[in-house]
């Protein structure tokens, strides 16, 4: 038997079966929320859910949760950023998850946070100077995980007074694809073989 064959396939079957179980599937919005209900009201319920997942309701520690103008209706938002406030939802995929990127918009008033921070499942994935005006940011992330913690944290703010908005946020990633079950027995009788032609 052709060791060099069997090696390759070995190789081959390998790298096939490492690509398969990590390949995500096509990308999808896990959650997203514009804050603004049927009637132009402000709402903080999510928008778009993907299939199988779950959200908490969005909180701020200091109990300061209210809403303000937004892009194109309302935003969420909150106050006393001078000791260390954030805004805070959960998120559960309902399965296994690869989180690649956050999106929000951001703003802060002039007595607010001086800078941004957000942290998932307690982790800092981005930070950066606040804006005077509704700015668009991405944060690119890598995370596969069956449940997010999300943290946007406002710092250095000026005054308890000042404030701190985020609208039109969203989450989106993808499922990893299931590993077919029959590639791990097609590389094991293939190291089998290998194996047995070594001795």
């Amino acid at each position: 038997m052709d060791v060099r064959f069997i090696r390759r396939s070995v190789a081959a079957c390998m790298l096939t079966t490492g690509a398969m179980w990590f390949a995500p599937s096509h990308a999808a919005t896990l959650a997203s929320w514009d804050f603004d209900a049927a009637d132009g009201t402000f709402s903080s319920e999510v928008d778009t859910l993907a299939a199988g997942a779950s959200v908490g309701a969005w909180s701020d520690l200091d109990g300061t949760l209210t809403s303000f103008s937004g892009t194109s209706g309302r935003a969420i938002g909150a106050r006393s950023f001078d000791n260390g406030n954030s805004l805070r939802v959960s998120v559960n995929p309902g399965g296994a998850f690869t989180l690649g990127e956050i999106r929000f918009e951001q703003q802060a008033s002039a007595s607010g946070p001086q800078h941004w921070a957000v942290r998932v499942n307690g982790t800092l994935v981005g930070s950066g100077a606040t804006a005077s005006t509704l700015t668009a940011v991405i944060v690119p992330l890598a995370l596969t995980a069956t449940l997010f913690d999300l943290s946007f944290d406002g710092l250095d703010a000026g005054s308890s007074q000042g404030t701190w908005r985020l609208d039109n946020v969203s989450l989106a990633g993808a499922s990893p694809v299931p590993l077919p079950a029959a590639l791990p027995l097609f590389a094991s009788a293939l190291l089998g073989l290998r194996a047995r032609r070594r001795r």
